[in-house]
């Protein structure tokens, strides 16, 4: 479901693009400003529903901060540099499944004798 909400949000963004493209009287004096956003978010939105069935194995938070970011380059290339710092935060910080987080503090198994 999520992919399909991903593909039509792309197919919306692009639309409303090329729409202030084809008429910026719509828009008014920033109808360039806004066209370039919908095409570049439309674009970003577009590449990760087709990367989607690729994209399982990443945490769900990790996902959302990706397509946080990429919207958010495609529209203010200046915040690369926090866009970067915030997902390897990410990708740091997430916990990790089979290792226990309690040290060495946690149950013990049985032991078998001796």
């Amino acid at each position: 479901m999520r992919r399909h909400a991903l593909g039509v949000l792309a197919l919306l963004f692009l639309a409303g693009g090329l729409l202030l493209v084809a008429r910026p009287q719509l828009a008014g004096n920033s109808a360039s400003f806004y066209a370039g956003v919908g095409i570049r978010v439309g674009a970003v939105l577009g590449v990760l529903w087709l990367a989607y069935p690729h994209l399982d194995f990443l945490p769900q938070a990790l996902l959302v901060a990706l397509v946080a970011a990429g919207v958010v380059l495609a529209t203010r290339r200046g915040l690369f540099p926090i866009a970067v710092v915030l997902i390897a935060a990410i990708l740091i910080l997430r916990p990790r499944s089979g290792r226990s987080t309690r040290g060495t503090n946690g149950p013990r198994p049985p032991s078998d004798g001796g």
